[in-house]
């Protein structure tokens, strides 16, 4: 499959009336590392088959196995950019080898893999300006605070219409620093790979399918050997979702618009990607949720605010630690990094596949 052709970003001053520059400082308060986070880098990973029937007790990497049961047991969900109950854990499994009280045994991440969801629709320009003030200092974080971690963090980036991983927008932003279709989190120039892979601009289309794209990226025929995304995601690795979007994802019959399938096969499906295990997932989404929020009164009308999302809510909430925010605050540093113990307790209560 041919990537698209590029995705290009709209003049951010003329549309929000401000230098991109000043929009993007609202987040340099947030940054709690002074510099590009420095891992060791692990050496050429091809990643592994997901074709196979040995990914763990889901079966083959298909999403189609039986979720371990650490799934449904979702953390309490955030409103107005407050972090959920980030730092609980799933089990009472420690970090040295033993096992949780779900009798699976802990092994904790050695690397994570993060891919951002970002809805490339009209309207999202500030939206994505958030997201790109608060991205790098999450990554940075997430870094800084798993003392297991033994090789880069992948990072990689999709739209809600495009399942491959974003190589340009209004410049050319990949293959990055490392050869790849994602970034590392070694990488000296991550700030502006980031940034640039971030800024999606609003051109893309309005039918929405986070969900469709979301599986497509991690689907067989994107990350078996000499795919797009072949290696980004590993066995070792502890998986974080983060999506970003305005609109509900449901499938409309009359349309044929939004992705196929309910909540629950969701969570099914991405667990499948870790094995089955749904605590080996953390999902993060910023989306509209019930008041007290800080969207307009009126909640959304097309262009403003947001249009509330509880079928996303609940695949969100269905994983342990996963958390929502509101996408309509004034800032999402408070959220992306509140939340950053939950993924710390994600990597110490992992169970390889």
């Amino acid at each position: 499959m041919q990537a698209d052709p590029p995705r290009f970003e709209s003049a951010l001053s003329s549309e929000l009336g401000m230098d991109l520059g000043v929009a993007l400082s609202v987040g340099v308060a947030a940054l709690l590392l002074g510099g590009p986070l420095a891992c060791t880098a692990g050496g050429n990973d091809d990643g592994f088959d997901f074709s196979t029937d040995s990914n763990g007790p889901g079966g083959p990497g298909t999403g189609s196995g039986t979720v371990d049961d650490t799934a449904g047991s979702g953390t309490d969900t955030t409103s107005g950019g407050t972090a959920a109950d980030a730092g609980s854990t799933t089990g009472s499994g420690t970090d040295d080898g033993s096992s949780s009280d779900d009798g699976l045994p802990i092994e904790p991440c050695t690397s994570v893999d993060i891919l951002f969801v970002v809805d490339n629709s009209q309207p999202m320009l500030e939206e994505q300006i958030r997201l790109r003030a608060a991205a790098l200092a999450f990554v940075q974080q997430i870094g800084a605070s798993i003392p297991t971690l033994m090789s880069d963090m992948h990072i990689g980036v999709i739209t809600t219409d495009d399942e491959l991983m974003v190589q340009q927008t209004a410049e050319v932003c990949g293959p990055y620093e490392g050869g790849d279709n994602w970034m590392a989190s070694s990488s000296t120039t991550l700030s502006a790979e980031l940034d640039c892979a971030l800024a999606v601009g609003v051109a893309g289309s309005p039918n929405e399918r986070p969900m469709d794209m979301l599986f497509s990226a991690l689907s067989d025929e994107n990350l078996v050997p000499g795919a797009f995304h072949n290696g980004f995601l590993r066995e070792e690795a502890l998986l974080v979702v983060v999506i970003v979007t305005n609109e509900e994802d449901e499938h409309e019959l009359d349309t044929s618009w939004g992705s196929a399938g309910e909540p629950a096969d969701w969570v099914d499906t991405l667990a499948g990607r870790k094995g089955g295990y749904a605590k080996d997932v953390v999902v993060l989404s910023l989306i509209g949720t019930d008041k007290p929020n800080a969207c307009p009164d009126f909640q959304w009308d097309g262009t403003e605010g947001a249009q509330l999302s509880p079928r996303l809510e609940e695949f969100t909430t269905s994983f342990p630690q996963g958390a929502v925010g509101d996408i309509c605050a004034q800032e999402y540093a408070t959220f992306m990094l509140g939340v950053v113990p939950g993924v710390t307790s994600a990597c110490a209560n992992f169970t390889k596949p």
